[in-house]
């Protein structure tokens, strides 16, 4: 009776405990549902108004509109990011309403990357100059990238004991093969490209020349990019700069930056918001109406679409292999590839813009989706516009465009190819742990477990010099140079998309509105066209929340235990895969 008595009394505890989680379940799909629509719901001005926007809000390249990724940092307690895209269209359409009467921009520091940073500054001045309303920037101080988009503005004001903080460009790797020795695991390397160093940092106890020069130029060309950029913004000569970051005069209060013309004044909150009142005509301690450019939305003209269509196709994040729909930070050859040929076949869309923004990744996956990219070039024109990053195999993906567009501090190039394969057999002889393979044939590449032998890294440093030639060999036919010229550039060195100009690997400077009017010229559109977003965001609540409550979620809230054996399961039948996939990767 009591062995009864307690088997009731677990299946009892497990119904709650199901339950209880079915219950969660549908509670979560009723709160993304009604975050999803109110999040969805553009603000309307109903006045004068300022439009706001804070720089320490993450932004990316693309606007946050699917519910899995909106539910998700919601319940991490982070802001929706904001995207790229999102922000420059709010400007654009700012200029033509009455209701915005300029804008105010506050963040000390900055959540994204260098080339968005270029693109959303020049937005800014083009704002200023098309439509002459005043653009303010205001916070308690100010760093060296918030200071870039700043000095796009008509005036800079800080508190008086606040600081502008300007301290040049610096990248400081870190190297662990010290620790790596100390503990027993090893390294076999094979590798093309003497700039490579995506791997130096578990082979090496100090940066390489080569990884020393190609830093140094282009920390050097993104300081020179943010350093001229504020000078010209600011009315001071570059020189002015150089040395408050070089006497480190940025730990100063306000005093001295306004001194030398880098802000306009310092003053408390209350001193700003009246200064602002008086600017736009509010009257005194009225409150000031205003909308973030993530809420804003401006009135749409009810006219007919064109036809025509230029379609933005994302690729953003690192590139894998296979498929994986309910991954929006990466990119998948197969999911892309699929979308590159739906575009191609779809005779609305006269013109595609690969929006690329992306450090590399899988050979096999980067080459799937150039193949996709260059069939489709056949057909119609495709312009890459280059995000922060585009190397590697973010490059080799772009390469078939028919133009090339970067930012002055986008990394490209990185034509190159490693492979690393750590091996932990020293670490299993210190832990007194021995093994006794058995294999059908001989030289089997025991990856992981022991070191290489001499043929079996002759036989991997061929494949991966048949891949950085094939690598090369796309870059010489899609740019039209020779492969001694690709060559030349290539050995797995990163260049800035402003050095990337002078060599070849870039056709122009340039956002995604400029790459967007090449595609229109290149298709003869004259600007009569309509944009659509790819890949769609279009997921259901249902959708969304199946995904966040999966089987493996649900298992590690009721069986804590059995989940934990689950995933040392896992990751052995992982760890044997090493056996059967040794994988080329192109990666910074």
């Amino acid at each position: 009776m009591k062995i009864f008595s307690t088997i009731k009394r677990f299946i009892l505890m497990v119904l709650a405990v199901i339950v209880g989680g079915l219950c969660l379940f549908f509670f979560v799909i009723g709160i993304v549902a009604g975050v999803a629509a109110s999040s969805s719901t553009k603000e309307q001005t109903k006045g004068p108004s300022v439009l706001t926007l804070n720089l320490e809000d993450e932004i990316v390249d693309r606007s946050v509109s699917d519910m899995q990724l909106l539910a998700s940092s919601l319940m991490n307690g982070q802001k929706e990011a904001m995207g790229l895209d999102q922000i420059l269209d709010a400007l654009l359409c700012a200029q033509d309403d009455d209701n915005i009467t300029g804008i105010v921009i506050r963040g000390q520091a900055v959540n994204t990357d260098y080339a968005i940073m270029s693109e959303l500054r020049r937005a800014i001045v083009d704002f200023r100059s098309n439509c002459g309303k005043p653009v303010y920037f205001y916070d308690n101080g100010i760093s060296a990238a918030g200071m870039y988009i700043a000095s796009a503005a008509d005036s800079i004001f800080i508190t008086p004991l606040g600081s502008v903080a300007l301290r040049g460009v610096t990248s400081n790797k870190m190297y662990f093969k010290g620790l790596a020795d100390k503990v027993g695991v090893g390294f076999d390397v094979v590798k093309h490209g003497r700039y490579k160093s995506a791997i130096e940092s578990f082979t090496q106890n100090d940066i390489s020349k080569e990884d020393r020069e190609q830093t140094q130029r282009y920390v050097d060309m993104i300081w020179r990019e943010i350093r001229d950029s504020i000078a010209s913004g600011r009315g001071v000569e570059a020189s002015v700069i150089d040395k408050y970051v070089d006497e480190i005069k940025y730990i100063s209060t306000a005093d001295y930056p306004m001194e030398i013309g880098l802000i306009d004044g310092a003053m408390y909150r209350d001193e700003f918001l009246q200064r602002l009142r008086t600017a736009i005509g509010i009257e005194e301690d009225k409150e000031i109406p205003s909308i973030s450019i993530a809420s804003y939305g401006a009135k749409e003209d009810e006219v007919a679409k064109p036809k025509n269509q230029i379609a933005i196709v994302y690729a953003l994040g690192e590139i894998k292999d296979g498929s994986n729909k309910s991954d929006y930070n990466n990119i998948y050859g197969e999911d892309l590839a699929r979308e590159l040929r739906k575009v191609r076949t779809n005779e609305d869309i006269k013109a595609i813009v690969l929006r690329v923004n992306s450090p590399g990744g899988s050979a096999l996956a980067s080459d799937i989706i150039w193949r996709e990219v260059k069939l489709t070039s056949e057909v119609k024109p495709v312009v890459v516009s280059m995000g922060g990053y585009a190397a590697s195999g973010g490059y080799y993906i772009s390469c078939a465009a028919d133009f090339i567009m970067a930012e002055n501090a986008t990394l490209t190039g990185s034509i190159g190819v490693f492979g690393l394969i750590p091996n932990m057999q020293k670490l299993s002889e210190n832990m007194g742990v021995s093994q006794a393979p058995v294999s059908s044939n001989k030289n089997p590449l025991l990856l992981g477990y022991k070191s290489l032998t001499p043929n079996q890294l002759t036989t991997l440093q061929s494949s991966v010099d048949n891949t950085y030639d094939t690598f090369v060999g796309r870059v010489a036919e899609g740019r039209q140079m020779s492969r001694q010229a690709v060559d030349s550039i290539a050995q797995g060195r990163v260049w800035t998309g402003l050095d990337a100009v002078s060599n070849g690997l870039v056709d122009e400077i340039g956002g995604i509105y400029e790459a967007l009017d090449v595609a229109a010229e290149l298709a003869s559109l004259d600007g009569d066209y309509e944009v659509v977003a790819l890949p769609e965001q279009k997921d259901s609540p249902f959708d969304m929340a199946m995904r966040m409550m999966n089987v493996q979620n649900l298992v590690q809230t009721i069986f804590p235990h059995l989940a934990s054996k689950a995933d040392k399961v896992e990751n052995m039948l992982e760890y044997s895969e090493h056996d059967f996939n040794f994988k080329i990767m192109m990666h910074m």
